[in-house]
């Protein structure tokens, strides 16, 4: 094995390590750790500002990038609803304050993002303490990088939700969806699966069934009182001829 390939090894070691190390973070059911980190405008920002309202908590892996552009768009977009659910947006990503404020800038995120810059060649303080720093995998090359998961936390402070490793397309909706109460329990959950349909689509889908139930029984009523065609009458045994 050359040396190049040894070392190659060794860095997929080293990540797998501390990736298991890491991963855990905060569980439905736990105290949201604090944290103080600057936002777009360099100005601090800790849940314990949104104390009484529901902070929908995501963690992104970096600014003014194609799947992260989307997923901040369609929560900017999204924002009225949020309000709405009396529901706090924040993001977190390991940008430097500069590149968080030109990717809000250009993008028009009124939302706060906050910077969690990692010192050397340690995880970001924060976004590890939230289980959202671990093993990612590129052209077969393991390394360490943020996870893009979502915490939902209630006015108290409790983690209620949990959605690891999100589809943006999916994530606003996901979001919105437990925000409304579709789940009624502390719950969590891989946002992988597809998201709960809104109560009018449901609503919708349900009178269709009626409908399609409805018309079958008309169908099956209609056939049962129509009268027996001729020469459909079944022979007795007795009047079947002998072979």
């Amino acid at each position: 094995m050359s040396k190049r390939s040894a070392s190659g090894v060794a860095d997929n070691q080293r990540a797998t390590k501390r990736s298991a190390s890491i991963v855990m973070g905060v569980q439905v059911g736990e105290r949201a750790p604090e944290f103080a980190l600057p936002d777009q405008n360099a100005a601090p920002r800790g849940l314990r500002q949104f104390a009484g309202k529901r902070i929908v908590l995501y963690f992104y892996p970096k600014a003014n990038t194609s799947g992260c552009t989307q997923q901040a768009e369609e929560l900017r977009d999204a924002l009225p609803l949020f309000e709405s659910l009396d529901a706090q947006v924040i993001g977190i990503s390991p940008d430097s304050t500069k590149s968080i404020k030109a990717f809000a800038s250009k993008f028009k995120l009124t939302f706060p993002l906050l910077g969690d810059e990692p010192v050397g060649d340690d995880a970001p303080t924060t976004i590890a303490r939230y289980g959202c720093w671990g093993q990612k995998q590129l052209y077969g090359r393991k390394y360490m990088g943020v996870l893009r998961n979502t915490f939902i936390i209630d006015g108290a402070g409790m983690v209620t939700h949990r959605f690891d490793k999100v589809d943006v397309e999916k994530h606003r909706d996901l979001v919105l969806g437990a925000l409304r109460g579709v789940t009624s329990e502390l719950v969590a959950v891989k946002a992988r699966r597809a998201p709960v349909k809104p109560a009018k689509a449901v609503a919708k889908v349900i009178k269709k069934v009626a409908k399609v139930t409805k018309k079958t029984a008309k169908v099956k009523k209609k056939v049962a009182k129509a009268p027996p065609k001729a020469g459909s009458a079944k022979r007795s045994p007795a009047s079947k001829r002998p072979r």
